[in-house]
């Protein structure tokens, strides 16, 4: 199994990240491949399923995906602001991007503990990757094909709520849960690569 590091950049607009990760991938046909975004790239990759620039075969894993500000699955009680989206439109601009580079997403984004460290997620990173602070605008047109699997070490998680939510949503994803800091978390990513179901440490066992 092919392993490829790609990182993205405030400063590279989405279809230009898309091209990249194409080329690092090996062409937009290559149906069999597997995709594993984490925190934001998670994110990029829920966007992503539903842009029609990757393969239809490919399967994505989004880990601990940034669902954007305050949202349901993690306890949030009331709607974004739509300061949130304000500041994810500035950040977009040119002449912003540099300076919103430099401001923490806020309020401090909720289920992301263990994957960033606090204050290192900026609204140029977030802004970048999303056009919304809301996750339902990120679930619903997500594609066949993609696992999400959300931080069960955050406080702020309510699992019931999350099958609920988002079931309702799009009865394509699955959902699991998982700890960043949890020493099976390789394990379950290689079992779901191996075409398992994530949390299956049963499949990694056998490599």
């Amino acid at each position: 199994m092919d392993c490829h590091e790609f990182l993205l950049s405030p400063g590279l607009s989405l279809a230009g990240s898309l091209k990249s990760l194409i080329e690092r991938v090996g062409g937009a046909h290559q149906k069999d491949a597997i995709l594993v975004g984490v925190g934001l790239a998670g994110t990029w990759l829920l966007g992503l399923s539903a842009f029609g620039g990757l393969a239809s075969g490919m399967r994505l894993l989004a880990l601990f995906p940034y669902l954007g500000v305050d949202p349901a699955p993690y306890g949030a009680q009331r709607s974004t602001s739509n300061w949130c989206d304000r500041w994810l439109r500035m950040a977009r601009l040119p002449l912003l991007g540099s300076v919103m580079a430099q401001a923490a997403v806020t309020p401090s984004p909720r289920g992301l503990e263990g994957v960033y460290l606090p204050g290192t997620l900026s609204w140029a990173h977030a802004g970048a990757v999303m056009d919304k602070s809301d996750f339902v605008s990120l679930i619903v047109p997500a594609s066949a094909g993609v696992t999400v699997v959300l931080n069960n070490a955050s406080s702020d998680l309510v699992v019931e709520r999350t099958q609920v939510v988002f079931a309702a949503l799009n009865d394509q994803i699955e959902l699991a849960y998982a700890d960043p800091g949890s020493g099976e978390l390789a394990h379950q990513v290689v079992a779901w690569a191996q075409g398992g179901t994530f949390g299956d440490l049963r499949v990694a066992s056998h490599a």
